[in-house]
């Protein structure tokens, strides 16, 4: 006679009764993100690694995130591999179609190779049987490990995730674009070139002479897939039914980053560099707002964190002060850089003493929060990346400007017809100018965090059902 647990058959079957659709599908923009962040640097001008080097790498990646996603499916597994493999395909056309195309030598007419569609439909095919291995294997694994089942994973926070990681990248590039005076590089938009954007031929810009083209095709490209990241995500969110706070968050970002694309369009098209300077600031605070739209999808959000509430409320005067001077010194960067002044870079220098101040003590603030608390470990962590992000942030400024071309101060965009006769790209500036300033996005957006997070709490000993109401 066999025996059996009746709470694991009630897993089981509540596991089985699970949609497996929005978990695929954030499996497979969670692998897709992931392909596109080892793609960039594996074709970065002066790199140019063969398809045969890179092709290999990109399909481990994919198979690799399916197979951590797809183990939480247990026995739906295999589907979810199979739908994740299939968002992959979709999301990666994004990518695919820049070597679809090459330019023929004589004419120098832009045109789809021969054998375009046999490329095409052997990476749907590849992507497919990708998925289909990676849901075997993890459904395998599942067997072996004690998962959380499809039912208790917070599939919505882990969508909010990819696209904070997808965001990320996104404002790092576009750091690299203004820090190699590649904002200029292709003349046109939505097209480059004149050709569609999606199928211009990445083997043009894998040369030294065209890197800036490379950079800013590349910042549109990761554009397009944060676009299409955040409108899924806000699909998934009313799909849901997540709080209302999450819904009109998740709303109000994808306006936001439309909003972006057009302040992107404009500084091209008119060739304006105050809306270039417009657009670095306000994709920061999207990062910002993303990081809290991820956020708002966890438990503790739902719950509200029981905390001396005397450390919480002396934590948003300091928040507000540290807020204040990040903005400041992300306004003074961006004058420098989009108006070359060379006023706005001493005052940053100078004022960044403050920030870095006002910053620290705001840190302190939300540690001590967790030390009234008993141990409320989110503030600790904020408090920790803080301390330390803000140490590592001045290093990298001094360097970055140590490294500050001698030009500096002067007109540093580099028009498109310009690209033959201009100075190549200073590499250590830009490496490090960029990791500054992405830094610097960091810190902003983990300063705005954990102010919203001071006023998710409740005091200690109170029901934390009684303050969920106001979610609607």
């Amino acid at each position: 006679m066999t025996n059996q647990n009746p709470k694991t058959n009630s897993v089981k079957q509540e596991t089985n009764s699970q949609p497996v659709v929005w978990p695929g599908v954030t499996i497979g923009f969670t692998a897709a993100i992931a392909m596109w962040l080892v793609w960039y640097p594996l074709h970065l001008p002066g790199l140019q690694l063969s398809p045969s080097i890179t092709a290999p790498i990109l399909l481990l990646v994919m198979v690799a995130m399916i197979v951590k996603g797809s183990r939480r499916l247990s026995s739906r597994a295999l589907l979810g591999g199979i739908v994740a493999g299939l968002t992959c395909s979709l999301v990666n056309l994004l990518l695919l179609g820049n070597t679809l195309t090459e330019k023929d030598a004589l004419t120098g007419e832009i045109s789809l190779r021969e054998n375009a569609p046999l490329i095409a439909g052997g990476f749907f095919l590849v992507s497919i049987a990708a998925g289909i291995i990676a849901g075997v294997v993890g459904r395998l694994l599942a067997t072996k490990a004690n998962d959380a089942p499809a039912s208790q994973t917070n599939w919505l926070l882990r969508f909010g995730v990819a696209a904070v990681a997808a965001l990320v990248p996104l404002v790092a590039i576009g750091g690299a674009v203004t820090s190699a005076g590649a904002g200029m590089a292709v003349p046109d938009w939505p097209g480059t070139y004149g050709q569609n954007m999606f199928l211009y031929p990445i083997s043009l810009m894998e040369d030294a002479v065209n890197s800036r083209i490379f950079l800013e095709h590349t910042h549109r490209l990761f554009g397009t897939l944060v676009g299409l990241t955040v409108l899924t995500l806000a699909v998934f969110t009313f799909a849901s039914r997540a709080p209302k706070f999450s819904r009109n968050l998740a709303l109000t970002v994808f306006v936001a980053v439309c909003v972006q694309g057009y302040f992107g369009a404009i500084r091209v098209e008119d060739i304006n560099p105050a809306f270039g300077l417009l657009h670095g600031i306000f994709g920061q605070l999207i990062l910002a707002m993303t990081v809290i739209l991820a956020s708002s999808y966890s438990p503790l959000w739902q719950e509200r964190a029981p905390v001396d509430m005397n450390a919480a409320s002396g934590s948003r005067k300091w928040a507000m002060l540290a807020i204040g001077a990040l903005l400041i010194q992300l306004a003074l960067a961006a004058a420098f850089r989009h108006f070359e002044s060379g006023h706005a870079i001493m005052t940053h220098v100078g004022f960044s003493l403050i920030a870095l101040s006002m910053t620290v003590v705001f840190a302190f603030n939300l540690m001590k929060i967790d030390k009234a608390s008993g141990g409320s470990s989110t503030f600790k962590r904020l408090g920790m990346f803080l301390l330390h992000g803000v140490t590592l942030q001045m290093l990298l400024g001094i360097v970055a400007l140590v490294l500050l071309p001698d030009n500096a101060g002067k007109e540093r965009v580099v028009m498109y017809d310009e690209l033959d006769t201009a100075a190549d790209v200073s590499v250590a500036h830009v490496l490090f100018a960029t990791a500054h300033q992405a830094l610097g996005a960091s810190l902003l957006a983990c300063s705005i965090l954990a102010a919203a997070w001071t006023l998710r709490v409740r005091p200690m000993g109170e029901i934390s059902g009684q303050t969920q109401s106001e979610e609607g």
